[in-house]
């Protein structure tokens, strides 16, 4: 039996972790982002809806569907969402430090948020046909042209898209509220008056500190 009140383990440093208000928006618009691309992302317009159920046939797609030319690009973009709210847990668990490349946090953030938006906002303002070459002559029919329509999830993955950007965009430059603040804990000095006692036959008791004796000042006057 030993004392090795010196010898037992110190607490870690945590580092001060913080969320803002700018965190928040790009971590909640990349999980919308991310939730929406399973909901129909474009659908058939209602004149050609009823006659493709009655014929059992796939009234709408979601982003993740190679059959209307969306993915993959459409599921890069989903992607992105997530690998944003990633960011974000990472940048708040190393205290706002977290660095990819040379890059800060809000800048990675910016470029994730311009892709989706400019994206998504290409699928919405582009005409969704389901006619190609000599079909497109043949049928030039406007419900044929324009067959496809922007579906609730797209619109959805718009708008977190736009979320996600704006919030990067403010944690660029600064802006917004301190939501969560934690400050830094530094580890503890060791407590003298804790004593560990060891009953392991098999460990070595550590060994005692040198004692240094002072020089005696009488001698030295001498």
């Amino acid at each position: 039996m030993f004392d090795v009140s010196n010898t037992y383990p110190y607490p870690v440093d945590a580092p001060a972790r913080r969320l803002t208000l700018a965190d928040a928006l790009v971590a909640g618009g990349g999980l919308l982002l991310f939730l929406a691309s399973f909901l129909p992302f474009v659908s058939y317009k209602e004149v050609l809806r009823g006659p493709l159920e009655r014929g059992n046939f796939q009234t709408h797609f979601d982003a993740w569907q190679f059959e209307t030319f969306l993915a993959p690009l459409s599921a890069f973009v989903a992607l992105s969402g997530l690998v944003a709210v990633g960011l974000i847990a990472l940048g708040y668990l190393n205290g706002g430090h977290f660095r990819l490349a040379t890059f800060s946090l809000p800048q990675v953030s910016v470029v994730i948020g311009l892709f989706s938006t400019i994206t998504l906002l290409g699928y919405a303002l582009s005409t969704k046909s389901m006619m190609f070459g000599k079909d497109w002559a043949e049928y030039n029919l406007k419900e044929y042209r324009d067959a496809l329509e922007f579906s609730i999830g797209g619109w959805l993955m718009l708008g977190g898209a736009i979320v996600l950007l704006a919030g990067s965009l403010m944690a660029l430059y600064g802006a917004g509220p301190m939501l969560l603040h934690t400050e830094q804990q530094f580890a503890a000095a060791p407590d003298p008056n804790i004593v560990v006692t060891v009953n392991d036959p098999h460990l070595t008791p550590p060994a005692p500190a040198p004692v240094i004796t002072p020089p005696n000042q009488s001698t030295e006057h001498a």
